[in-house]
């Protein structure tokens, strides 16, 4: 699905930096090219040979690095990345980011990047709704940025709260909404309906079937990977039921397609029989 994309995943000092590993391998078996940029506090919680082992690429922390190919890295990576994820992303590195400072590998790399870049925040449930942090989340997202707001459950110091990292599903479900497909539905308006239907025998009864709404659920996810496409999944019965409601209110008869209201001929006990 990924095949001839580059992914560059930034990893800051984080205890959910575990987590990316997982990440990495996910992106490597959809055929992604994987680059990890790791900040030199990431590499207190996982190791640079952990994501040099999954992605067959080196992973970057020095910026000065002398075992390099000719290249200036951090810009090569940046001229090669469809999509850069910085995840977990620390209050200090979203400080970096959003305020311009460009003093490591990641920062400097994020800085020349010209595609899509996402992050998501992993922190302390009080750093985390610090107006400091939350207004440069919003300069972010001001500057294009896409930020992935982090889960509330248990951190660990073992405070409740807002600021776990999202599962690695959710994490890779943002790159493929990026870059998996071409974005030719950008603009598009689409509703897909879903569910079983409901045909009225009488206002009371009615004849139905068991539809679960697979059909109509599995193109949902690809417009969900079509950035800049709106959609809506409508489940049927519950369009007919709303239906229903405003037609008796109308004064139409749900069962018959023809009846516009304003009648008393019908004999339906839903029609009022008034015009207007």
């Amino acid at each position: 699905m990924l095949k001839g994309k580059t992914v560059v995943l930034g990893v800051t000092g984080s205890i959910a930096a575990y987590k990316m590993a997982n990440v990495a391998s996910m992106l490597v078996k959809l055929h992604a090219d994987v680059h990890v940029i790791m900040t030199e506090n990431a590499c207190q919680f996982i190791t640079a040979v952990t994501f040099e082992t999954l992605t067959g690429n080196k992973c970057m922390v020095d910026t000065f690095d002398r075992n390099f190919q000719f290249h200036v890295a951090h810009i090569s990576i940046a001229k090669k990345a469809d999509v850069l994820l910085v995840a977990p992303a620390s209050a200090n590195v979203i400080g970096k980011l959003a305020n311009g400072i460009a003093d490591d590998m990641l920062t400097t790399t994020a800085m020349a990047c010209t595609c899509q870049k996402i992050v998501a925040p992993a922190m302390n449930t009080n750093m985390y709704h610090n107006p400091i942090l939350q207004d440069n989340l919003k300069k972010l997202e001001g500057y294009g940025f896409t930020v992935i707001a982090p889960e509330k459950g248990l951190l660990a110091c073992r405070d409740i709260g807002d600021g776990k990292m999202p599962s690695e599903d959710v994490l890779v479900g943002h790159i493929l909404r990026e870059i998996a497909h071409e974005k030719d539905l950008a603009g598009m308006k689409v509703i897909v309906t879903a569910g079983p239907t409901q045909e009225s025998v009488d206002p009371v009864r009615y004849i139905t079937n068991h539809s679960t709404g697979k059909m109509g659920y599995e193109p949902v996810t690809i417009f969900i990977l079509a950035p800049g496409a709106f959609f809506v999944l409508a489940f049927l019965s519950a369009l007919q039921n709303k239906f229903k409601i405003g037609a008796a209110k109308r004064g139409i008869d749900p069962s018959n397609p023809d009846c516009k209201g304003g009648c008393a001929s019908c004999g339906n006990s839903m029609c009022s029989g008034k015009r207007g």
